[in-house]
């Protein structure tokens, strides 16, 4: 298997909510729901010594109003079942940074994370400089696993994580105002 091999294999399984563009070692996938925004997929190389892994990358930008200041927001995850969370990175004020993590907790992103199985990371980001919103999570659904050298298998996803992407994608769409 290859990765632009388990790239298509993963489009195809989001086919009941994407059309596939064209193949390559990233794609980029529409949605005919206006509930939902284009998307980018790719696989990438773990960066770790020896590792195997090429985690499934999933990537949407959405143009519409944002703070006056960069603003990056991650979930984490809380121990013993306690739901998890977005926590502000970097710099920028708290009373903003906290009120669009509450925007985006509304329309419901954190259900949809926790709802996944195998979400590695998800973060929300905003860039005054280009007016954009930039949602980027990555997963161990829809990716490529090394079994050996030269020896790969794509990760299937499974039903609840294609249900939990589809709430981060409705959620983050709901979150992000449009410009007038």
């Amino acid at each position: 298997m290859s990765p632009q091999q388990a790239v298509v294999r993963a489009s195809a399984q989001l086919g009941r909510f994407y059309r596939p563009g064209l193949p390559g070692p990233t794609m980029q996938l529409e949605s005919e729901d206006p509930e939902l925004p284009a998307i980018t997929i790719g696989l990438r190389k773990e960066r770790r010594m020896f590792s195997r892994s090429w985690p499934l990358v999933i990537e949407s930008h959405l143009a519409g109003p944002g703070p006056g200041e960069p603003l990056q927001l991650r979930y984490r995850r809380r121990p013993f079942r306690r739901p998890g969370g977005l926590e502000a990175v970097g710099t920028g004020p708290p009373a903003e940074a906290a009120e669009w993590a509450r925007r985006f907790e509304e329309a419901s992103l954190l259900e949809g994370a926790s709802e996944m199985t195998s979400l590695q990371d998800l973060s929300v980001a905003w860039s005054p400089g280009d007016g954009r919103w930039d949602l980027r999570l990555q997963t161990l659904a829809g990716s490529m696993i090394g079994t050996a050298p030269g020896s790969s298998i794509a990760v299937p996803f499974e039903a609840d994580d294609i249900r939990g992407l589809v709430r981060i994608l409705r959620a983050f769409r709901r979150a992000v105002p449009t410009r007038p």
